[in-house]
């Protein structure tokens, strides 16, 4: 008798299968992605923001106010981004809290003072700080010319200021900036007369990234 050797179909086709491998990877990269933060600080890192004045008259009975040492500050800015806006301005108390830096232009600035007991009126300090003032209708705001001192670039790039409407305002790169300002000794003209009464007198400076 006569055998035919037989084998079964599935085994055929396990046995004709080609094995097929993944193709060999030799480069692998990873990315890493983080956040830096935006940031912006200031401080004040010098002052002198007090003083005592000395009163002299004149012939004609006029008197005039002088101090020795200028009232002056200096603010450290950090700030990491670009284009960022910093507005400078004053304010003073009178009924109510007025602009107080004024003067007209860069070159002309003054920031006004108020009686701190004998409050002047709004308008007496919107005399003060106008780039012409009348010396009898600003009773009890006395002005100081207000001046820029250059400004200390740590790193990174601050442009000029540009002043209007009572504010400066800088336009400011990532780094580190020190800002310094100064008054003058003697009031600004047409702003301080015997009217003017004795006693306190404030104002206050802001500098800030928050636009108003």
């Amino acid at each position: 008798m006569k055998f035919t050797k037989f084998i079964p179909m599935a085994i055929v086709a396990a046995l004709s299968v080609t094995p097929v491998f993944a193709a060999a990877n030799d480069t692998e990269s990873t990315e890493f992605t983080l956040t830096n933060p935006a940031y912006f600080n200031i401080e004040t890192i010098s002052s002198n923001l007090s003083g005592t004045g000395e009163i002299a008259e004149a012939g004609d009975g006029t008197i005039s106010l002088s101090y020795t040492t200028p009232m002056a500050v200096t603010y450290r800015v950090v700030n990491n981004q670009k284009n960022h806006s910093i507005y400078v301005h004053g304010t003073a108390v009178g009924a109510n809290t007025v602009e107080a830096l004024g003067g007209g232009d860069i070159a002309n600035m003054k920031l006004v003072f108020a009686h701190t007991t004998e409050a002047p009126a709004d308008a007496a300090i919107n005399d003060a700080a106008a780039a012409s003032s009348v010396k009898n209708n600003n009773k009890n705001a006395i002005a100081f010319p207000f001046t820029l001192g250059t400004v200390v670039k740590t790193e990174g790039s601050i442009a000029d200021p540009t002043f209007a409407s009572n504010k400066l305002t800088y336009v400011a790169q990532a780094g580190t900036f020190e800002i310094p300002y100064e008054l003058g000794t003697a009031p600004s003209a047409n702003t301080f007369s015997s009217i003017d009464e004795s006693g306190t007198y404030k104002a206050t400076l802001i500098i800030t990234d928050v636009a108003f």
